[in-house]
């Protein structure tokens, strides 16, 4: 693991943006907005109904009680042969201190090469495991609320269809307890990492996932809040398609203490979205990670601390 690898997973360091930071609208000559998102098949189960070692109860967050959630825009064919089809699953209903596991199903002839969750709580909520489901039949993931107000979350995955090839690869590590850390699953030198995402045998963490493009590879780490060694897994979705390739990698905004915030990056006009993440800084953490309607990832994350944090948000795109 090198020190980056550790210092972006749990406290994002200081790294290049690409695009503009938190901009909250699609950059001028965006992508034209050829389909909207699909509402698609899934399914939920409830896992706690008292989430009080995941950390301190609290009521809803001070700072904004609402988050911006850009009203639906098509999305971007890119080439003859290749499709895409942002499917949602959701809203659902979670009450104060529950976890739920849900997942949303790709359709027929289509794989998962991303996916998250955006959800209505400000601050509430935090998703634990975020994967594709096995062959890339769907997206899962696991969330809990943490605060005394009843929201609703949307699972959302990335389907596509047209690539020369697609496989999962997986990465696995211990860590200690209470301790921090990640792994990273690589593809083959030869294969392009369209997207991933990870889970641990437990959802007392904060973790985080996005893609690391100078090792070939996708990277999941998180805080073990547990008192025991835990086992943590990262997964990669390999494959290869005939097309131009990109990672955009740190677009930042800051988080005021109590608050939250979003940031957001974009695929360049005329390529579209295949995966993204991102992360937050010592004491913020991630709330929502989710493809953003106008072909990007966006990312919220809540400033439990009384100092200034940060968000960062990355982007996989195809064209």
């Amino acid at each position: 693991m090198t020190a980056r690898q550790l210092t972006r997973g749990i406290l994002i360091a200081a790294t290049t943006a690409v695009l503009g930071i938190g901009a909250m609208t699609a950059p001028a000559g965006a992508a034209p907005l050829p389909r909207p998102a699909t509402q698609g098949n899934g399914g939920a189960v409830r896992l706690h109904t008292n989430v009080t070692s995941f950390g301190p109860a609290r009521p809803a967050p001070q700072g904004s009680s609402t988050k911006e959630n850009p009203a639906p825009r098509p999305e971007t064919v890119v080439r003859p042969n290749y499709e895409k089809s942002t499917i949602l699953y959701g809203p659902l209903n979670i009450g104060p201190y529950e976890a739920y596991q849900a997942w949303v199903d790709c359709p027929a002839g289509m794989v998962a090469t991303g996916g998250g969750e955006s959800n209505t709580s400000a601050g509430g909520i935090f998703p634990h495991d975020s994967y594709a489901l096995d062959n890339g039949a769907g997206w899962q993931v696991t969330v809990s609320n943490n605060s005394s107000v009843s929201a609703t979350y949307t699972v959302n995955a990335v389907c596509v269809n047209g690539l020369n090839s697609y496989r999962q690869v997986r990465g696995k590590d211990l860590l200690p307890a209470n301790g921090a850390g990640g792994v990273a699953a690589t593809c083959a030198p030869n294969e392009l990492v369209l997207g991933g995402g990870g889970f641990s045998d437990t959802i007392n963490n904060h973790a985080v996932t996005y893609p690391y493009p100078s090792a070939n590879s996708w990277w999941y780490g998180m805080h073990n809040l547990d008192g025991v060694q835990r086992t943590i897994t990262t997964q990669a979705m390999c494959g290869g398609y005939n097309g131009s390739y990109q990672v955009l990698n740190g677009s930042y905004s800051d988080v005021a203490p109590g608050h939250v915030a979003t940031a957001v990056v974009y695929c360049p006009v005329g390529t579209s979205v295949t995966s993204g993440g991102g992360g937050g800084g010592d004491g913020t953490f991630i709330t929502d990670s989710y493809p953003d309607p106008s072909e990007g990832w966006r990312v919220y994350a809540y400033n439990s601390t009384t100092s200034p944090g940060v968000v960062s948000a990355d982007v996989v795109c195809v064209g």
